[in-house]
């Protein structure tokens, strides 16, 4: 999660994309200790790699005051009135967020719950829910509540 000012910038994280680097280095070293393939599979792992770094770098979601701009092949840029409920759905083993609108739905490649630590998926699902909010109409209510904001407990100083 990136921001500055009143722009946040979600994206997948490099963790998220371990097990595609992962499986691509070893097909690499495979096919060199075997060498079996020819030039057409070193091109199929460069575009492999190109597609890894397009998602890394380019799909996600911009939070702004205005809309919410979600980043995949094409960007789309959705108003905030335009967006009637916010969910969380499950999809391929992973909770992905859904927006929903009068005509159509968006499912966000990024943030996804796979491969990740901690509550920073549910930090992220609370921030575009604060963002909707904050930005668009008034009498709008999620159909589910963010959830709670995580407790840390301190120690008491003696």
């Amino acid at each position: 999660m990136h921001g500055d000012g009143d722009k946040v910038r979600i994206r997948q994280t490099w963790g998220q994309q371990a097990w595609q680097l992962a499986l691509l280095a070893f097909l690499l070293v495979w096919n060199s200790v075997l060498g079996i393939a020819g030039a057409a599979f070193f091109v199929a792992c460069a575009v492999w790699f190109g597609v890894i770094l397009l998602d890394r770098f380019w799909v996600g979601i911009t939070l702004t005051p205005d809309a919410a701009i979600v980043h995949n092949l094409r960007s789309r840029v959705i108003p905030w009135s335009a967006i009637q409920d916010v969910t969380i759905e499950t999809f391929r083993g992973s909770r992905t967020i859904v927006l929903r609108e009068a005509q159509r739905r968006t499912r966000l490649r990024a943030p996804v719950s796979a491969f990740r630590r901690g509550s920073r998926f549910e930090e992220e699902y609370r921030l575009i829910i604060e963002r909707r909010l904050a930005h668009g109409d008034k009498g709008w209510l999620p159909s589910r509540p963010a959830p709670p904001e995580p407790v840390v407990w301190v120690p008491p100083r003696s």
